[in-house]
């Protein structure tokens, strides 16, 4: 082993080209009994100029424990220079011994550090550490606390094997002895990113326990959209939806699941209840829900329960699906997943009806006490579950005699420019064809007025229209 090492050492001098770059540290590390540790036995950290705000452990880039032989490159830290303080803490797992290294940077290319261990009073590793997304606001970092320790929190971007820098205290400043809870929260997240996240320990004497497991938590977007209206018409909203809805007839509301997690090995399952009501005493002749065989296709069989569904005061409804075991949904799964359908009472007339999510009973059955986005696996993925984002605010209909088909028959896709166009014929292609996907407004999609459901021959009034004869087509019904 010794001769291996004097080999090594020999070449790390002679190759420009080493993993060990101008300003390496490098050693061998022994037990107390001068027996050489297992490659799995040993744990490191290091930082440089007394604080803690990067770190580096035996794993990252430059970074290395093998055979009894340690290193590490300087110049992968972001404040290296000669003269700056640096700090090594060595920990073998197995007999618990461990080591303080401290020091500073010399002015050489390789700074050779041998390392004998000895037994140490330091905390035990932080414990049963896991990192969840709470939503995209945020992702829960959690360990086994103990009495008397307090806690440091480190994260790096998923893709990096680089250094660890500090959340609890982004100055690193070691007079901060870190949280004392078991928990802390990462808010600086944004949509589909992934990290890793490491916890050291603390004492009250300042002594350093070895870093814990690195663990992995993807911000993950888990949304239930409103995603358009037939039979609706008026001014559009904030939220982009026409602010009314047709008095008489059937109002049918769609709704679309957002999944994007950042991961591929898991299976899901979801539920989304939603309260209909009206802060006018509105009132709507029934509420009937369904599901779209578009999110159907992937959730395999929803449930349905309807607690309250006869169009007076407020009417609830859960619903409940989990994707086929073995499967599950996809990474950036978007797709339609259910409906509900009212028909708002014409003597309701500038009175509103609004759509909102909401817990039910806990006696449902299947039980829908929560609304919420669930994942699991055998992998990466670990048991959890995020409330989906909602509208900040209830989405809220007046009761009016508009209607969704306006001027002529042909805006297949209801766009704010009425005129048809390329778009509307696609859209009309993959209702029929492809996805199958409802339409927003069958009276404009019954682009020939044949009083049927649509067909070829609508597409083909649309081509004449758009690209042949250019024949006007017929005014709404």
């Amino acid at each position: 082993m010794k001769l291996l090492y004097i080999i090594l050492t020999g070449l790390l001098i002679l190759s420009s080209s080493s993993v060990l770059a101008q300003g390496s540290i490098y050693g061998i590390v022994n037990n107390a009994n001068l027996t050489i540790p297992s490659d799995s036995e040993i744990s490191f950290f290091g930082f440089l100029d007394d604080t803690d705000e990067e770190v580096k452990i035996e794993s990252c880039d430059g970074t290395d424990y093998e055979s009894g032989f340690w290193f590490d490159d300087f110049q992968n830290y972001l404040t290296e220079a000669h003269g700056n303080p640096y700090d090594y803490y060595f920990y073998n797992r197995v007999n618990g011994e461990g080591y303080h290294l401290a020091d500073t940077i010399p002015d050489n290319s390789y700074h050779e550090e041998n390392i004998t261990l000895s037994v140490v009073s330091w905390p035990q590793k932080p414990n049963d550490l896991t990192a969840l997304s709470q939503d995209s606001s945020g992702i829960r970092i959690s360990w086994n606390a103990e009495f008397g320790l307090t806690y440091h929190v480190y994260r790096r971007p998923v893709g990096s094997n680089g250094s660890f820098f500090r959340l609890d205290n982004p100055a690193g400043l070691l007079s901060d002895p870190g949280v004392a809870d078991s928990f802390f929260i990462d808010t600086d997240v944004f949509p589909l990113e992934g990290f890793n996240y490491l916890v050291i320990a603390e004492d009250g004497s300042g002594n350093f326990s070895p870093h814990s497991d690195v663990v992995t938590a993807y911000v993950r977007i888990q949304q239930v959209t409103l995603d358009f209206i037939v039979n609706a018409g008026g001014a559009v909203n904030e939220y982009g939806f026409k602010d009314s809805i047709s008095a008489g007839k059937n109002v049918k509301f769609y709704f679309r699941f957002h999944s994007n997690s950042g991961e591929s090995d898991c299976f899901y399952s979801a539920s989304t209840n939603f309260k209909v009501y009206s802060p006018d005493g509105a009132r709507w002749s029934y509420l009937i829900p369904d599901t779209v065989n578009v999110g159907r296709a992937e959730f395999g069989t929803f449930s349905m329960e309807c607690f309250s569904c006869d169009g007076e005061g407020i009417d609830t409804i859960g619903f409940a699906g989990q994707a086929p075991s073995g499967t599950g949904l996809y990474e950036g799964f978007d797709e339609l997943a259910y409906s509900l359908t009212i028909k708002p009472n014409p003597a309701d007339m500038g009175k509103r009806i609004c759509i909102d999510t909401i817990a039910v009973p806990e006696y449902a059955v299947p039980p829908l006490s929560d609304y919420k986005w669930e994942w699991s696996g055998t992998t990466s993925c670990t048991a959890d579950k995020v409330k989906p984002l909602w509208y900040p605010e209830p989405l809220c209909f007046y009761i009016s005699d508009v209607q969704c088909c306006q001027g002529t028959t042909g805006n297949v896709d209801c766009s704010e420019n009425e005129a048809p166009d390329i778009s509307d014929i696609t859209g009309l292609i993959d209702n029929l064809y492809l996805s199958h996907k409802p339409l927003c407004c069958p009276d404009e999609a019954d682009v020939n007025q044949s009083s049927g459901d649509p067909d070829i021959s609508d597409i083909t009034a649309l081509i004449d229209n758009l690209y042949l004869s250019h024949k006007p087509l017929p005014d709404c019904p």
